[in-house]
């Protein structure tokens, strides 16, 4: 497994540029988030959507993933966002929050099917600056670890060695999921209270 350092939450281009040519390759990478380390991929990448299936055991059309987006503008390519929903996620992000939106017919093939997808512009930068030097969201799940109070890096590092291709090591994981927010109706409802307050 390729370990590349973020410590500095300060990516240059030269690297979001190599992160990104080898996630169009089909690699699958551990990266930090603004909450969780996260398992990700190239969601226009099917044989790599399908290896992040197997890791976590699911069907690609369980609302267990997200998309990493660059910002809103990213995020509006692939999701339907109505005007109060705009006006919330500009609100509170970047920050770690996940939005479900309704998705729309450029889902990539691997993920069709889904009504709904869930959104992150998280807080943590190099994970957004990979995202945009891409050109299109990262297909996301959060790591799970056989001791669930570990979040030291280099535990999941020795963890996914055998599993994942790239892991980008940044600080120690937070101890807080995401804040999940139901965006499909009018009546925006909280599903989850995570590590983001919402302010609307």
């Amino acid at each position: 497994m390729k370990t590349i350092p973020l410590y500095d939450n300060d990516i240059s281009d030269r690297q979001a540029m190599a992160i990104a040519d080898m996630l169009r390759d089909g690699q699958v990478m551990i990266w930090p988030t603004d909450t969780f380390y996260g398992i990700a991929c190239d969601i226009f990448n099917p044989k790599s959507v399908e290896r992040l299936c197997r890791i976590k055991g699911v069907s690609p059309d369980k609302n267990i993933f997200s998309l990493i987006c660059a910002d809103i503008s990213q995020a509006s390519e692939y999701t339907r966002i109505g005007n109060e929903a705009f006006r919330l996620i500009r609100t509170n992000t970047p920050g770690p929050f996940t939005f479900i939106l309704r998705a729309n017919s450029k889902l990539p093939r691997a993920l069709k099917g889904r009504k709904n997808i869930g959104i992150r512009i998280p807080a943590f930068s190099d994970a957004r600056k990979i995202a945009e030097t891409l050109g299109n969201p990262i297909l996301n799940t959060s790591v799970i670890m056989d001791n669930t109070d570990i979040i030291a890096p280099e535990l999941i590092a020795e963890q996914y060695q055998n599993i994942a291709d790239i892991f980008l090591i940044g600080p120690e994981s937070g101890t807080l999921p995401s804040t999940v927010i139901d965006c499909t109706t009018s009546d925006f409802t909280v599903l989850r209270e995570g590590a983001g307050e919402v302010m609307v």
